[in-house]
């Protein structure tokens, strides 16, 4: 087998975001909108902004086969095995509604109600709605990539900006189209930092000071949610964004530097951060704790869930066919 090198700043920064999209998503939490907000500044943004920094242009065809087994695969079977779950409660309690709707969600993946006028208000599939608009946002890109340099950030530009825009005042399309389109912002300026990273870390004092102002304003006066193409503040929101991605990262590559416990866990949830994903969608959009009749207080809740999720991480990783639709190492 062909070892591939890893970035383990990068594995410990995707570890930091998928930690902080479980944490999102737990309510109860000591000043739980202050949380929410500071977590949701930033937190799925910094995923499609690593994936611009990993990416690497290749044929359309290949492109489309990779991340179709990638990303897609993954979302269709997580899909499955929550209808699966709905199934054996439907014949325990002779109810099938779950079922339809999960399916019915699942076909149109919509990851949050959308301002849209047409499909605005769509049931929703949850959080794997980022599997959807990674597809999307990273097969738009490699064909802008092919472009000369201005021209790519440019056509980049307006199509995030075109998408969110009819997103917004139009129609909400199904399967995540213009919530991937829309991200290519993101996942551009990702790819534009790698391309110039070395003259960034040479400015890296300014780089970090400009992206903590940046940041900072942003949580003041505005707020994102990626899932509906929402900015309250267009621009505010994108530089508040990348502002804080670039703490994380800068933050990973001082963590990259000493071995330790935390290091190693952090690594471990970014290097296994899709199947912690579709494993945290399925611990909740199944309603467990409620049918298992716990408490869903925040301080039980959250240590059930990420023992949830790494428990299943672990179990996927020694099944074959799991193991191969997320991609496990």
């Amino acid at each position: 087998m062909k070892t591939q090198f890893r970035d383990n700043a990068i594995d410990i920064a995707k570890g930091i975001g998928i930690l902080l999209v479980i944490v999102g998503h737990t309510g109860g939490l000591p000043a739980h909108s202050t949380v929410h907000h500071f977590i949701y500044s930033f937190h799925m943004p910094l995923f499609f902004i690593l994936g611009g920094f990993l990416f690497k242009p290749s044929s359309i065809g290949t492109h489309i086969r990779k991340d179709a087994k990638r990303l897609l695969l993954p979302y269709v079977f997580s899909v499955f095995l929550l209808t699966l779950w709905f199934v054996i409660l439907g014949i325990k309690y002779d109810n099938y509604d779950m079922v339809w709707r999960t399916l019915q969600t699942g076909l149109f993946g919509s990851g949050q109600y959308h301002a849209s006028p047409i499909w605005g208000d769509y049931p929703t599939i949850g959080m794997i709605w980022f599997l959807l608009a990674m597809f999307w946002c990273r097969i738009s890109y490699n064909m802008i990539a092919k472009l000369p340099k201005l021209h790519k950030y440019l056509l980049g530009a307006v199509v995030a900006m075109t998408a969110t825009m009819i997103d917004n005042f139009i129609i909400n399309l199904p399967l995540g189209i213009l919530t991937g389109l829309s991200a290519i912002v993101f996942y551009m300026l990702g790819n534009a930092l790698n391309e110039n990273l070395a003259w960034v870390h040479k400015k890296h004092t300014i780089f970090s000071v400009v992206g903590i102002v940046c940041w900072l304003i942003a949580l003041r006066f505005s707020s994102i949610g990626m899932a509906a193409c929402h900015y309250e503040n267009y621009i505010l929101d994108i530089a508040g964004a990348c502002g804080a991605t670039w703490c994380v990262y800068a933050l990973s590559r001082e963590l990259e530097k000493k071995t330790n416990y935390l290091n190693s866990m952090l690594s471990w949830f970014g290097a296994n951060s899709m199947t912690i994903l579709c494993a945290h969608f399925l611990e909740e959009s199944s309603f467990m704790w409620e049918h298992l009749h716990i408490p869903t207080v925040w301080y039980v809740i959250l240590p059930l869930r990420l023992c949830f999720v790494i428990l299943f991480t672990l179990i996927a990783g020694r099944l074959f066919i799991t193991r191969k639709i997320y991609g496990i190492a």
